[in-house]
C-alpha cells in the first residue's frame, strides 16, 4: 500500500491537467486573482499542491486569510473527487481534509467511499472496531457509519398523542441517552438526580446530591454542566436510535400545532411532570431535540411562561368563585320561593304551550333606567326597565343552573280593593332551571320589597301561579329576599316595642314621630325592614307612614 496521499489522488471532473496552472485557472475566471498570487508566489504550478496543505498549514501563510481557504476549498469540493483506493486506513483516517470532504456528501454516498477505503465485504460491526484502534480522530466517520446502519432499517416508532403515555416514553428515552453517554455510573447518577428521574428520589437540589455523595455543591454543578454539554452534543450530533425515537415523539406532539411550541412543551412538563422534574434541563432537552433556537439564558423564557400560567389560573379561580357564588344566590332565590304543595317539573315544550315564552306587556320606554342586550342564552334581545332588573337578567346570564328565562310573560289578574274593575299583574321574570322547577320573580329596589303595595300584588300572583304548579318570590338586584331580610337583633326589641306601641296608640305614625322614637344608630335600615316584615307593618315612602296591614294580609308566607 502507498503511505502518501499525493495530488494525482484528486481527480478534476470540470478541468484537464493542463488548465490546472492557478494562471489558466485565473485567465478562466474560476478563481480569485488573490488566491492565484498566492498560489504563483508559494512556487506551486499546479493548485492541487495547496490541496495537500491543511487548514492550519495554509492559514500561517502570509497574505492568506480565511476568505482564501474558504475559496480553495469551496473550489476543491465542486470539482474535485478524491480518489483514496489502496491507501491505507490510518492514512485516510488521519487526513484531515477527509473529514472535511466527506461531511459534505449524501450519506449513502459517504458510507459506499468510507467502506471501500477498507477491505471489501468486511461487516459494519467490523469496520467499527477498526476504526476504535486509530488514535486519530475520527467521529465523523464513525458517525457516518452509525447514521447509515439507522437509515438502512425501517424503523417505525408509532404515532404519539399529547397524554401520559407519551410523556412516560419520554422519561424512558432520556434515561437510556444519559446511560448510554455519561459513562461514569457516579456522574450518570448524579445527573439523573438532577434533572428528577432517578428511581430513589426525585428532583434533588445541588446541596442534597453534594451530601448525598459528601462532595461540595460546586463540584455537583460542575458535573451537572458537563453532562449537559454532552446531552447537548447528543440531541443535536448523534443520531442513535433512542435519540431518534426521542425526536419522532417529540415532533409529533410539539410542531404542527395551534399553540406556540415552547409554551406547548412548558405546558407539557407542569402537568405531567410536575415538581418532581427539573423543568429547566427538560425544557431544553425537548427544545433541542426538536431543533427549536433557545436563548442562552433561557430560564426568563420560563419566567414568562410561569406569569402567564399564574395568570390563567388565578382568571380561572375567579370564573369559579363566580359561579360558585352565583350558584349560591341562585339557590337563595329558590329558598325564597313561595311553592305549591305540588310543585310540577316543566320542559320549554309546556312553556311554549302555556303560553309563556313571550312578552304580555309593552314597556314604557321613557324610564330612566330602560335598556337591552343581547342575550346568549336565550339568543334574542332582553329589555328591562330598571338598573335593577338589568343586573338580575346578568345574574341569570352567567347562571348554569337557569335553563331560559322570559321577561313580563305572566299576566296576573286582579281587583282593587273596594273597587270591580279589573287589573292586570304582569311580573318582571318568569325562570326555568334545569331540575324542572319553574317560578316567577319580581325585581325591586331594596326599599320597595316592604312596600304596602308590593305585597298586595305579591299575595294575588301567589294565589295565581301556585293553581298552575309555578312558584313565586321578590328580590331585589343582590338577591336579599324578604327571608333574608326579615332577620331580628336582640338589642333593637325594645325600641321595635315603643313603635308598635306608638301605632296602636295613634292608629298611623308619621316621619318626625318614628323619628323621635328611633336612635339611629342603634336602629338602622336593615333592622327598619326587618321590623317591618317581622310585625306585618304597612310601609308607605310618600308621605313616609306605618300603620298596621289589614286582616288577611301577612309578610308570612314570605319570611318563613
Amino acid at each position: 500500500m502507498k503511505d502518501i496521499i499525493t495530488k494525482d489522488h484528486f481527480i478534476s471532473t470540470n478541468f484537464s491537467i493542463e488548465t490546472l496552472n492557478p494562471k489558466n485557472l485565473l485567465a478562466l475566471n474560476v478563481i480569485s486573482a488573490r488566491l492565484a498570487n498566492r498560489i504563483i508566489e508559494d512556487g506551486f504550478s499546479d493548485i492541487r499542491e495547496y490541496f495537500l496543505l491543511s487548514n492550519s498549514q495554509l492559514l500561517r501563510k502570509q497574505h492568506f486569510g480565511r476568505k482564501s481557504l474558504k475559496e480553495l476549498r469551496q473550489f476543491q469540493k465542486e470539482n474535485f473527487k478524491l480518489n483514496l483506493k489502496g491507501l491505507s486506513p490510518a492514512i485516510v483516517a488521519s487526513y484531515e481534509h477527509l473529514r472535511y470532504y466527506v461531511h459534505s456528501k449524501s450519506i449513502d454516498d459517504q458510507f459506499a467511499e468510507i467502506k471501500d477505503f477498507f477491505n471489501k465485504g468486511e461487516s459494519l460491526n467490523h469496520l467499527k472496531e477498526k476504526l476504535k484502534k486509530f488514535k486519530y480522530q475520527v467521529r465523523k466517520i464513525e458517525r457516518v457509519i452509525l447514521q447509515y446502519e439507522i437509515n438502512t432499517k425501517d424503523k417505525d416508532f408509532g404515532k404519539w398523542e399529547l397524554n401520559g403515555e407519551a410523556a412516560q416514553k419520554i422519561i424512558e428515552l432520556i434515561e437510556k441517552v444519559i446511560e448510554e453517554r455519561i459513562l461514569d455510573a457516579r456522574n450518570c447518577e448524579i445527573f439523573k438526580l438532577r434533572l428528577g428521574i432517578a428511581e430513589s428520589r426525585h428532583g434533588s437540589t445541588l446541596q442534597e446530591i453534594g451530601d448525598l455523595f459528601s462532595v461540595s455543591r460546586e463540584r455537583i454543578r460542575q458535573i451537572i454542566a458537563k453532562g449537559l454539554r454532552i446531552i447537548r452534543y447528543i440531541l443535536t450530533k448523534n443520531q442513535s436510535e433512542n435519540v431518534l425515537y426521542l425526536r419522532s415523539i417529540t415532533t409529533q406532539i410539539f410542531l404542527n400545532k395551534t399553540i406556540e411550541p415552547k409554551k406547548l412543551i412548558y405546558q407539557f412538563c407542569r402537568k405531567f411532570f410536575g415538581e418532581n422534574i427539573n423543568i429547566l434541563i427538560m425544557y431544553e432537552i425537548i427544545c433541542r431535540l426538536i431543533g427549536l433556537k433557545i436563548e442562552e439564558d433561557f430560564s426568563k423564557e420560563i419566567s414568562e411562561f410561569k406569569k402567564e400560567e399564574l395568570v390563567k389560573e388565578r382568571l380561572e379561580y375567579r370564573k369559579f368563585r363566580k359561579r360558585n357564588q352565583i350558584s349560591n344566590l341562585l339557590k337563595r332565590l329558590l329558598n325564597s320561593v313561595v311553592c305549591p304543595e305540588n310543585m310540577k317539573s316543566f320542559t320549554e315544550s309546556e312553556f311554549k304551550q302555556m303560553s309563556l315564552n313571550s312578552r304580555k306587556r309593552n314597556l314604557n320606554d321613557n324610564l330612566p333606567g330602560y335598556g337591552s342586550f343581547f342575550s346568549k342564552k336565550m339568543n334574542k334581545y332582553i329589555f328591562f326597565e330598571s338598573g335593577e332588573e338589568y343586573s338580575f337578567y346578568q345574574l341569570l346570564e352567567e347562571s348554569d343552573d337557569v335553563l331560559f328565562y322570559y321577561e313580563q310573560a305572566v299576566e296576573i289578574p286582579y281587583y282593587l280593593r273596594g273597587k270591580s274593575v279589573k287589573q292586570f299583574y304582569y311580573p318582571d321574570v318568569i325562570i326555568l332551571t334545569k331540575s324542572g322547577k319553574c317560578f316567577v320573580v319580581e325585581v325591586k329596589g331594596t326599599f320597595d320589597l316592604i312596600l304596602a303595595r308590593t305585597l298586595f300584588k305579591a299575595n294575588h300572583a301567589v294565589s295565581y301561579l301556585l293553581k298552575k304548579g309555578i312558584g313565586f318570590t321578590i328580590t331585589d338586584s343582590r338577591i336579599q329576599t324578604l327571608k333574608s331580610l326579615a332577620f331580628r337583633k336582640d338589642k333593637i326589641s325594645s325600641i321595635e316595642n315603643s313603635i308598635l306601641k306608638a301605632i296602636d296608640q295613634a292608629g298611623q305614625l308619621y316621619y318626625w314621630e318614628y323619628k323621635n322614637l328611633v336612635n339611629q344608630k342603634i336602629f338602622n335600615t336593615s333592622d327598619f325592614m326587618g321590623f317591618i316584615l317581622r310585625n306585618d307593618i304597612s310601609f308607605s315612602r310618600s308621605p313616609f307612614s306605618l300603620k298596621r296591614l289589614p286582616h288577611g294580609i301577612s309578610f308570612k308566607k314570605y319570611i318563613t
